[in-house]
C-alpha cells in the first residue's frame, strides 16, 4: 500500500511524486512526474552482518601486522639504542630513551591532529586514563631496565609468562572461558621458560635482569587486562580511538619519564653521552621513535579487537623472529648446555 503526494520545488516549475511504499523490504525513493516509483530493496540482515565481519577481519589483519612489525622492531631497536646511549663505564640512559620515543610519538601525532578525537580531550577523560597510563608507563620503564642487564632472547622468553598470567586473570577475575588447548600451549611455554631461564643463571647480571623482566611481565599483564576491561565497561574510554589513546598515554608519559631520568641520575650524563652518540646511533634512536608511534597506535587498536589473552598471543608471534634477530644480528648466544643443542 502506498501514499502518493504531489510537491513542488522552490520555484514551482517542476513537480515530483513522492512515493512512500510501506513495505518492510523496500525504501521510498523520489521519482519524476509520470514515472513509476522505484523501489530500492533493503539489504538483508545477513549481508550486513557479513560486511561487518569482513570489516572487522580487515581491521584485525592491519592492526596485527602493524603491531607485529612494531614489536619486532622495538625489541631489537631498544637493545641497539641502549648500547649507543652508554658511556665508557657502562652507564646508560634507558629512561631517557623512553622519553625520546614518547616525544617522537607526540610529534608524529601532531602532524595530523584531525586523527585525535577532540571531544574526548578533557580533564575528566584524562583522569580516567591516568590509571591505564600508570601500568603502561611501568611496563615501558621496566622493559628499558631489562635490556640493560640481559639479552633480548631472555627478555622475550620471560615475557611469555605474561600470557599465562593474563589467562589466569581473565579466567578467575573476569570470568572468561579458557579452552584446554590454551592451557596446554601455555604449559609448553612455561616449560621453555624454565629450561632457558635455568641456563641463564650463568649470566653475571641474571638477578637484576630476572627482577626487571618479572616486573615487566606483571606490568604488561595488568595493563592489557585493565585496558580491555575499560574499553568494554567505561563509555568514555570506549569512545576513544587509537590515536586519542596514544596521545593521552604519551602526553602523560613524557614529563613522567623526563622526571624519572633526572631522579635516576641520567640527566647528569646527558652532557657526556648524548654529544658522543654517532650519526648511526641517532639513526637507530630516531627509528625507535617511529616504531614507538606504530606500536602505540596499532597496539591500542588491537586491544579493542581481541581479548587480553589473544593480545598476548599475538605478541608471542613476534618472539621467534626476535630471538633469531638477537642471535644473528645482535650476537646473543644461548648460554650453558642449551647452546649445544
Amino acid at each position: 500500500m502506498s501514499e502518493v503526494r504531489r510537491e513542488k520545488d522552490l520555484e514551482g516549475s517542476v513537480s515530483v511524486n513522492v512515493d512512500i511504499t510501506k513495505t518492510p523490504q523496500s525504501t521510498p525513493v523520489l521519482t519524476a512526474k509520470g514515472s513509476s516509483p522505484a523501489l530500492a530493496p533493503a539489504k538483508p540482515a545477513d549481508a550486513e552482518e557479513k560486511d561487518k565481519d569482513s570489516e572487522h577481519m580487515r581491521q584485525l589483519i592491519v592492526a596485527t601486522g602493524m603491531f607485529c612489525f612494531g614489536a619486532v622492531g622495538m625489541t631489537t631497536g631498544n637493545k641497539l639504542a641502549v648500547e649507543y646511549l652508554k658511556d665508557s663505564e657502562g652507564r646508560s640512559l634507558p629512561t631517557t630513551l623512553v622519553a625520546m620515543q614518547m616525544l617522537g610519538t607526540l610529534l608524529l601525532l601532531g602532524m595530523n591532529t584531525d586523527q585525535i578525537s577532540r571531544k574526548h580531550l578533557s580533564l575528566q577523560h584524562a583522569l580516567k586514563w591516568l590509571v591505564i597510563f600508570f601500568w603502561s608507563g611501568a611496563g615501558m620503564f621496566t622493559s628499558a631496565e631489562s635490556f640493560v642487564y640481559v639479552s633480548v632472547s631472555f627478555v622475550i622468553i620471560m615475557r611469555n609468562l605474561g600470557t599465562i598470567l593474563t589467562t589466569g586473570v581473565e579466567y578467575f577475575v573476569r570470568g572468561q572461558t579458557v579452552s584446554a588447548e590454551v592451557v596446554v600451549s601455555e604449559v609448553v611455554i612455561l616449560v621453555g621458560v624454565v629450561i632457558y631461564g635455568y641456563s641463564m643463571l650463568e649470566f653475571r647480571d641474571f638477578g637484576k635482569g630476572l627482577f626487571w623482566c618479572t616486573a615487566n611481565t606483571v606490568c604488561i599483564t595488568v595493563w592489557a587486562v585493565l585496558l580491555k576491561h575499560k574499553t568494554e565497561t567505561d563509555a568514555e574510554i570506549k569512545g576513544m580511538n587509537k590515536y586519542t589513546m596514544s596521545f593521552y598515554n604519551n602526553l602523560m608519559g613524557l614529563p613522567t619519564f623526563v622526571a624519572l631520568a633526572a631522579a635516576r641520575g641520567e640527566a647528569a650524563l646527558w652532557g657526556e653521552i648524548l654529544p658522543a652518540v654517532s650519526l648511526k646511533g641517532w639513526a637507530v634512536i630516531l627509528s625507535t621513535c617511529v616504531i614507538g608511534y606504530i606500536i602505540s597506535t596499532s597496539g591500542f587498536a588491537l586491544t579493542r579487537l581481541v581479548s587480553a589473552t589473544s593480545f598476548q598471543v599475538v605478541s608471542n608471534l613476534c618472539k621467534v623472529v626476535n630471538i633469531l634477530l638477537g642471535l644473528v644480528v645482535l650476537g646473543d648466544r644461548f648460554p650453558g648446555w642449551v647452546s649445544k643443542i
